[in-house]
């Protein structure tokens, strides 16, 4: 009885042995990849199993049962290396409303008729009528958008630029001709509007050194110099810090979106397939 159980056992595996080489080797080599990559799978390996279906995709592309296999594992994957990114992306957008929660409230929200939206700016160093009279300011738009306005008033200056400096290093914004719009000319005084691009050197420079004597050098058909109190400067910062912090609160959070939207998909295919 042992040996004719002992026999059939022999017959099968050398049958089994036949089958596999009797496989063409491109068979043979998809079907190892796939076993390679449900091993990576098991392991947590999701990223190098992915990579492994993709493989079989592209270099098998005729092992039509294999490649149904690697279907069935895909979702699989994708819905665990989903949930790896939408975990991390969490943690971040949780980690920016924190730091989002400590600035705010070193924040002032203005509100203008002039304005479809408004815009903050620092508490601290905060000048309510700075178009009546000379100084910068460091705004923040809804969406995170750090920009600077100086003013002069009265001035024969006609500024177009600006400097800002701590005797040993400074930065400057680019220029801004007048247009009568971004510079403009009203009571006997001059505005000048920086975006984003023409002042962000400023802005970190202003952060960097928030704790430090800081100058500011109005440039045009003549230069005047402006020396900030420690309140402005360190205002300053402030907002630049700020804008950081909204905008990349902002962008981490429609990624967040858009992971968690992606995990849903990835789990509807799964279910489909199963």
């Amino acid at each position: 009885m042992y040996n004719a159980v002992t026999k059939t056992m022999i017959i099968l595996a050398l049958a089994l042995v036949a089958t596999a080489c009797g496989k063409p080797q491109s068979t043979r080599e998809a079907e190892a990849l796939y076993a390679q990559a449900d091993s990576a799978y098991a392991q947590g390996a999701f990223d190098t199993a992915l990579a492994l279906l993709d493989s079989i995709d592209h270099a098998y592309p005729g092992e039509i049962a294999t490649r149904n296999e690697g279907l069935r594992l895909r979702p699989k994957v994708q819905e665990e290396l989903s949930k790896i990114e939408f975990s991390q992306m969490d943690s971040l957008v949780a980690a920016l409303q924190v730091r989002y929660d400590s600035i705010v409230s070193l924040m002032t929200k203005v509100s203008t008729p002039d304005f479809a939206e408004g815009y903050w700016v620092a508490t601290e160093g905060r000048n309510p009528r700075l178009v009546s009279g000379d100084g910068i300011e460091g705004r923040v738009t809804e969406t995170g958008e750090f920009y600077m306005v100086s003013s002069l008033c009265p001035s024969n200056v006609h500024h177009q630029w600006f400097t800002l400096s701590t005797g040993s290093a400074d930065a400057s914004t680019q220029v801004v001709p007048y247009d009568g719009e971004l510079n403009y000319r009203v009571n006997g005084g001059e505005v000048v509007t920086y975006m984003t691009a023409a002042c962000s050197a400023v802005g970190q420079f202003a952060a960097d050194h928030r704790d430090e004597t800081l100058t500011v050098t109005y440039r045009g058909e003549r230069t005047k110099k402006q020396k900030l109190t420690p309140a402005q400067a360190h205002g300053l910062g402030t907002a630049w810090d700020f804008a950081q912090t909204l905008s990349a609160f902002r962008r981490a959070s429609i990624e967040r979106e858009r992971l968690n939207r992606q995990l849903a998909i990835t789990r509807d295919q799964q279910a489909r397939i199963e």
